[in-house]
């Protein structure tokens, strides 16, 4: 029974769409046989969301709403109120003549929070029954409200099949590809431990946009796997730069598509012959590396990337020293380049390191070259037991010395404090070198040397400033607490200021 002729033709797909409680409401009132209820039961809905939300509708507020909706309706012939009646007899009893007091109400009356689905034997794309049939599979649900998944990718030696013993590892894999295909329905976040690819953290939710991602991706292909591997051959195609390339290379790894794998390190092996900065090499050789060390967990057979991991490793050794000819800013990005390297040999065994080491001994020599990164050097070759105590005492003797600008000497022990501040501590001969240097600075240069030594002792732990205090005392015949307590102390409000405007052009 309509509910008034000469409006009902008004009432579009669009007017549908934009109001589904509504009429969902007015359909059940239909059904029943009962289309006069429906002016209450909206009413009654719309004041019980108003309640919840801490607006203050009294019963009468709603009956008066209702009976002016009605006469709206007769007013303009109408038999039942529609829409637009209810909405302004609301506005008017409900909401003291204010649409805002009560627009959030309105809103969840109208809309509602419900989403709808198409029935597994209903009209689905191919794409959408490829992802219902592989959730059913995976034994994975989601739902309207946001879930916390956690994945170990460690084989199930308990599980009775193969299958089982792997499913978390599928898992992985599916989400995995979801998630390269933009597909929100899970959001994957950071693990607990870092670099533990066994572990995966993810957060699972069903929302109309990942409906709509869903049934867009059909264009990409009838499957969830067709459509990845057509989205990374297209990426794989434009990709010119090598940062580019590791990165969908490390997609198909995870999206566990040999196929593509291989297409990838193809890819990445002949743009890998092109110059490459050691920045992106670092960046590219952590990635590979990440892949061979957890390429068992995946399942995957990632041997192919070792040698492209040994030649990247080379370039790197052959290019460090003329690399290091560069500013301070620079030698900040630097120094982070040189560190994910220099963790790669620690971890990757049997990487043909010689040349690296030879490369990370003369810079630590050289004086040409950017002080904080031969600092840095140094740092390694003490941590790999490469420099005896004799060599370091000559080493700091040489580098913070009166006969060198006194900033040089402070940037050579910043890069040196980038690393092990441990072995430093407890190294006398730092301390005793570094007194001396103190002691020889020129007043001119005073100021300069400080911002630099400022900036290293940052990098020191509280603790770790406690022990360089007590090292200090017994040298200069102090109390442990004095040092101790200027060490850690923060930097006033003025102090930061005129360390932030300090002009090294001055000197």
């Amino acid at each position: 029974m309509p509910i008034r002729g000469s409006r009902a033709a008004r009432v579009t797909a669009r007017e549908t769409r934009c109001r589904p409680a509504y009429y969902e409401l007015l359909w059940d009132a239909l059904r029943t046989g009962q289309p006069e209820s429906h002016a209450a039961r909206y009413l009654s809905t719309l004041a019980g969301h108003i309640r919840e939300r801490g607006g203050m509708v009294s019963s009468a507020e709603v009956l008066e709403a209702n009976l002016l909706a009605q006469s709206l309706a007769s007013l303009r012939e109408g038999r039942y109120p529609t829409h637009d009646e209810l909405q302004d007899a609301a506005v008017t009893c409900m909401g003291h003549g204010s649409f805002g007091e009560i627009a959030e109400g309105l809103a969840l009356t109208d809309i509602g929070t419900k989403i709808g689905e198409v029935p597994r034997s209903g009209l689905l794309t191919s794409i959408q029954q490829d992802f219902a049939d592989q959730c059913a599979d995976l034994k994975l649900s989601f739902g309207l409200v946001a879930e916390k998944l956690r994945l170990d990718l460690r084989e199930n030696r308990r599980a009775k099949s193969e299958k089982s013993a792997f499913l978390q590892l599928r898992r992985s894999f599916f989400l995995q590809r979801l998630r390269l295909l933009g597909i929100s329905f899970a959001m994957w976040q950071d693990s607990r431990q870092q670099d533990a690819s066994w572990e995966e953290n993810w957060v699972l939710s069903r929302t109309p946009e990942a409906e709509m991602q869903l049934a867009e991706a059909v264009l990409k292909g009838d499957t969830i796997a067709h459509a990845v591997s057509f989205d990374l051959q297209e990426k794989l195609t434009a990709a010119e730069q090598i940062a580019e390339i590791t990165e969908l290379l490390e997609s198909a790894f995870l999206c566990g598509m040999p196929e593509l794998l291989q297409a990838a390190v193809s890819r990445l092996d002949s743009a890998s012959i092109d110059q490459i900065s050691i920045e992106e090499i670092a960046r590219t050789a952590k990635t590979l590396s990440r892949m061979l060390q957890f390429g068992d967990v995946r399942q995957s057979d990632v041997s192919v990337l070792r040698p492209i991991l040994e030649r990247l490793l080379l370039r790197a050794s052959l290019t460090l020293t003329d690399a290091c000819f560069c500013d301070d800013e620079a030698a900040g990005h630097l120094a982070k380049s040189i560190e994910d390297i220099q963790s790669i040999f620690s971890v990757e065994k049997g990487l043909p390191s010689e040349k690296w080491e030879h490369a990370v001994r003369e810079l630590s020599r050289r004086d040409d070259l950017n002080a904080k990164l031969s600092g840095l050097a140094t740092a390694i070759r003490l941590d790999s037991g490469d420099l005896s105590e004799e060599e370091l005492s000559r080493e700091i003797s040489r580098r913070m010395s009166i006969g060198l600008r006194a900033e040089l000497g402070a940037l050579w022990f910043e890069g040196l404090s980038l690393r092990n501040h441990y072995a430093l501590i407890v190294r006398r001969a730092v301390w005793e070198s570094l007194s001396r240097y103190l002691d020889e600075i020129p007043e001119e240069s005073w100021k300069r040397a400080m911002v630099f030594l400022r900036r290293s002792f940052a990098l020191y732990s509280a603790s770790e400033k406690d022990m360089v205090a007590e090292n200090l005392g017994e040298i200069w015949g102090l109390e442990k607490e004095q040092l101790s307590e200027v060490l850690n102390a923060e930097l006033s409000k003025e102090e930061s200021q005129a360390l932030a405007s300090f002009d090294f052009d001055d000197f």
